[in-house]
């Protein structure tokens, strides 16, 4: 979508550390997840009664104004790049998260040393996404390499 973030990373690849942790919160693998209230709460002037549930959004939590300041931008210079919640937390932290962030790192560091450049191949309102209320993935992602 911005191929001069692409550009940053080609530069200086430790950038591929803050890249991931933008990819993640921006593009949230999991979007929510239900939880059952263990009591009585008030939430935003709402009242949550005991045994309800709720969906929490992770998606929308990781694009928080008040806690990420330009939230709907990437940020390389971020500052707690891993306040997203993309991976839930505490005990309902996902257990595949380190490797999922080193892939991506891994992924982006080779990218910028083998490319030139990296595109999508398709407009992006072509590209079509999985159906799910949880979960947000593209059914594909079709994408041009050039060799360095």
């Amino acid at each position: 979508r911005n191929p001069s973030l692409l550009d940053e990373i080609y530069d200086d690849p430790e950038k591929a550390t803050s890249f991931a942790e933008e990819v993640l919160r921006l593009e949230a693998p999991v979007q929510g997840l239900f939880r059952m209230a263990t009591e009585d709460t008030e939430l935003g002037g709402t009242f949550i009664p005991k045994g309800s549930y709720v969906n929490l959004r992770y998606g929308s939590a990781n694009r928080d104004e008040s806690i990420f300041d330009a939230a709907a931008d990437m940020d390389f210079e971020r500052k707690m790049p891993r306040r997203h919640l993309s991976f839930g937390s505490g005990i309902h932290s996902c257990i595949g998260a380190q490797l999922a962030r080193k892939e991506i790192e891994a992924t982006f560091r080779f990218i910028s040393k083998k490319m030139s450049h990296i595109e999508l191949a398709v407009s992006e309102d072509e590209l079509k996404y999985e159906s799910s209320f949880i979960l947000r993935g593209l059914k594909k992602l079709p994408v041009k390499f050039v060799r360095r």
